[in-house]
């Protein structure tokens, strides 16, 4: 039962027919992993939708699905269940066919946000002993609490103690000693308390942090207005603040009842002749979608909301761009009231276009709406960030801006410009909340951003940003010694794998495989002709549209006629989010970009190859793509210095089909092209993916 996640009826997701887009939407958006239950008049369950179905096509209803019915064992039947399939879910139902309970694989990623549970990151451990706790108390009140406790144990050694305890016994905790919870409680006030909630931001943070004092990277931290910190409001405004605290009457329900509040609106968003037009296209406002453990707007096109790769498109960017400045924040940076041309972004850009001059700047419009700052900062720390950029980061919670108080970050506060506006002589600024405004509050938060600007032009970042960095890993590492981690790592290989010869000539590929092609089969076989042994470094950071372990597996299948081919999981030291962040955001980056692709060569050279006597580091040609192609560049420079030998090899054409490639695959699977699908990838590749297919659309 550890390995499974109950969720009692009561408590699973339930929609009645026809189904409620809207609600549905809603539901994925926080639950992706979980399954919406579908019920009749009758409370009948009638049939399942999953994330899956619900990416095919809203309201797509499974009719057909999995279910188990209680009886004496069911326990082992549903274990059963998830050890010989690779499905997620399996309700229970009773002798009447009515909903018991539903059962979920309890998978380390399975719930957003506790990726960083996953044993390999150490970055967490190395947080709560910098704080000088030395003793871990996990409060068991759940679930997670389970793995939670896991993962300190794995970690012990940094620790005097790792103890499970219940709640009764919180009140021993001592100072210091730190007491983990599932979540954020006001129980005990004076107990040193951490929450998974708190843990996650006060980590990204420190992240982020680092990352910005080491790229010379200006932060902001800007305190946006709320229904909590705005006093300065008319009273029909508070009616509508109220409406929404208490009623759960949101700006959308304004929208939709357009005839009843027609001159609200037209105060309010000061709409033109297109009103009607304007308003269905907020109505239709683009979904959040989850891409590689982070989650972006999904694209939209329309004329007066536009998003691009996952980004509101900001008006006015020059064609030149040598720095980006990021917003990054929920639907206040969004701004699902106002067109393209009035988001925060694009008054900024305007303004920023006069200001700086010289310096060009974009302003990268990240907000999502419906999103916590956790989500934002995640997404920020995986954003191709260099020297000379800058980030706006909005808050709006109390627990972000005492996290960012003790490690002494200034917050600027957008809230003070309203609270001093002469409400006598303007009209509403925004419609049922402070956080959603129109193109006039917007145009007074451009005005205060531009004004910070300026006060801070010419001073030092690197000077303002003091924190406590030792527990994040620097390059510094690596040149003074081996850390421990890295160590453990380099044994396990060396006893595992190593199979080649001393002084022998080993070689080496590193590959992702989303999914594996002909081209990836021909750049194999070649390096395996080249060398007495070949090492095959699987990407398995989980990032990738295709999992690790069926991306393996088809390199498994695809070499195992070779005798001189070990295949191996890359762990968190080769081409990674811990050593090579940028190749999993590709799709962020532009032609001018310069990326530091050197971390994950470095430790490659230094101490990865020489554990396996590796002397060659093969990769194939990369035309097309500027992040592999950077990458490919440090190799050639890097390895060397390292005694290896790097060999890029030209990728393999197809008649009729050019050069072939893992996204030719992908989008051809999209398309339900199954027989380009085949002439693009091996028959153990193909077997693998339709497998896949057929899994999904169960």
């Amino acid at each position: 039962m550890e390995n499974l996640c109950k969720v009692v009826n009561t408590e699973c997701y339930c929609i009645q027919e026809p189904v409620d887009d809207d609600m549905l939407k809603a539901f994925f958006t926080f639950y992706p992993n979980r399954i919406a239950f579908v019920k009749d008049g009758d409370e009948k369950v009638t049939g399942i939708i999953s994330y899956a179905d619900f990416l095919r096509g809203k309201g797509v209803i499974n009719r057909n699905f999995k279910k188990i019915f209680l009886h004496k064992d069911y326990l082992l039947e549903v274990n059963r269940f998830f050890d010989k399939t690779k499905y997620n879910s399996i309700p229970v139902f009773d002798e009447k066919g009515r909903l018991v309970e539903c059962y979920y694989r309890n998978r380390l990623d399975a719930e957003p946000g506790y990726k960083w549970l996953d044993i390999s990151n150490i970055q967490l451990a190395r947080l709560m002993e910098a704080k000088g706790y030395r003793k871990i108390k996990v409060c068991m009140l759940g679930a997670l609490s389970e793995k939670i406790y896991t993962y300190f144990k794995y970690y012990e050694s940094y620790f005097d103690t790792v103890e499970k305890i219940s709640w009764n016994d919180a009140l021993e905790t001592k100072d210091d000693e730190v007491l983990i919870v599932n979540e954020e409680t006001k129980t005990y006030l004076t107990i040193p308390l951490y929450s998974f909630c708190r843990l996650q931001i006060e980590l990204e943070y420190a992240l982020l942090l680092n990352r910005c004092k080491a790229k010379g990277i200006k932060l902001y931290v800007v305190s946006i207005p709320t229904s909590y910190n705005i006093w300065n409001i008319t009273e029909e405004e508070k009616e509508r603040v109220n409406a929404r605290i208490y009623g759960d009457k949101k700006w959308s329900h304004y929208l939709e009842n357009r005839e009843q509040y027609a001159e609200l609106l037209q105060q309010v968003l000061s709409i033109g002749e297109d009103k009607k037009e304007f308003i269905d296209e907020c109505l239709n406002i683009s979904s959040v979608i989850r891409k590689n453990h982070l989650y972006y707007m999904q694209d939209i096109a329309g004329k007066h909301f536009n998003v691009i790769n996952g980004n509101r498109v900001t008006k006015g960017v020059p064609e030149k761009i040598k720095n980006h400045i990021y917003l990054s924040g929920n639907s206040f940076v969004y701004g699902p009231l106002v067109d393209d041309e009035n988001t925060i972004a694009s008054l900024l850009q305007e303004k920023i276009n006069q200001f700086f001059g010289d310096v060009v700047y974009e302003v990268v419009n990240e907000g999502i709406c419906g999103m916590g700052i956790y989500e934002s900062i995640k997404r920020l720390n995986q954003d191709p960030l260099k020297e000379g950029d800058m980030i706006i980061l909005f808050i709006d919670e109390k627990i972000e801006k005492e996290i960012l108080e003790q490690i002494k970050i200034k917050i600027y506060h957008l809230e003070d410009i309203f609270n001093t506006l002469d409400r006598s002589r303007i009209k509403s600024y925004f419609l049922e909340s402070p956080t959603h405004l129109n193109a006039f509050g917007y145009q007074l938060c451009a005005d205060y951003l531009l004004k910070m600007f300026q006060e801070d032009y010419d001073n030092s970042w690197k000077e303002k940003c003091i924190i406590d960095d030792t527990f994040i890993y620097e390059k510094n590492v690596y040149e003074d010694g081996l850390d421990k981690e890295l160590e453990n790592y380099l044994e396990e290989f060396k006893g595992m794998y190593r199979k080649g010869k001393e002084g022998g000539c080993n070689g080496a590929i590193v590959m992702n495989c989303n999914p594996l092609t002909y081209g990836h089969k021909y750049l194999i076989e070649y390096a395996a002709s080249q060398v007495e042994c070949l090492y095959i470094f699987v990407v398995q950071e989980d990032k990738s549209e295709i999992p690790f372990e069926e991306r393996f597996e088809m390199v498994r299948a695809c070499t195992a006629q070779n005798p001189n081919i070990v295949v191996l999981p890359s762990g968190q030291y080769v081409i990674s989010a811990f050593t090579f962040p940028d190749y999993f955001t590709k799709e962020m980056f532009k032609p001018e970009m310069t990326l530091d692709t050197s971390k994950d060569v470095i430790i490659f050279g230094k101490y990865i190859a020489p554990a396996l006597n590796i002397k060659v580091r093969f990769a194939g040609e990369e035309p097309t793509d500027i992040v592999t192609a950077q990458y490919n560049d440090s190799m050639g420079r890097i390895l060397p210095q390292y005694g290896i030998q790097f060999v890029e090899i030209p990728r393999l054409e197809k008649r009729g089909i050019g050069i072939i490639s893992a996204k030719k695959v992908r989008e051809a699977i999209k398309n339900g092209d199954w027989e380009q699908v085949k002439e693009l990838v091996p028959e153990t590749t193909y077997r693998i993916l339709k497998k896949r297919e057929i899994e999904i659309q169960s």
